[in-house]
């Protein structure tokens, strides 16, 4: 039996310790991509990542990712 899945990354920019920390570039890409990509490795039917910002979604939908916006949330 086959088992398919959807990996939701979430994404958050005002992260209290590192704001912005999901758009630092790692090795030439987004943080957030990065996560995405690894992400795609696993798997996954769908990746997508959900946000509040729409530089995240921008950065994410460059990448050839989905990104679902979300209101604005406190945490995680």
């Amino acid at each position: 039996m086959s088992v398919s899945f959807v990996a939701l990354v979430p994404a958050r920019r005002a992260s209290s310790r590192l704001p912005g920390k999901m758009l630092a570039d790692l090795g030439g890409a987004p943080m957030i991509v990065r996560v995405l990509q690894r992400a795609a490795e696993s798997g996954a039917a769908q990746v997508a990542a959900a946000t509040d910002d729409d530089e995240i979604a921008e950065a994410v939908r460059a990448a050839g990712f989905a990104a679902v916006k979300t209101g604005e949330c406190d945490s995680g």
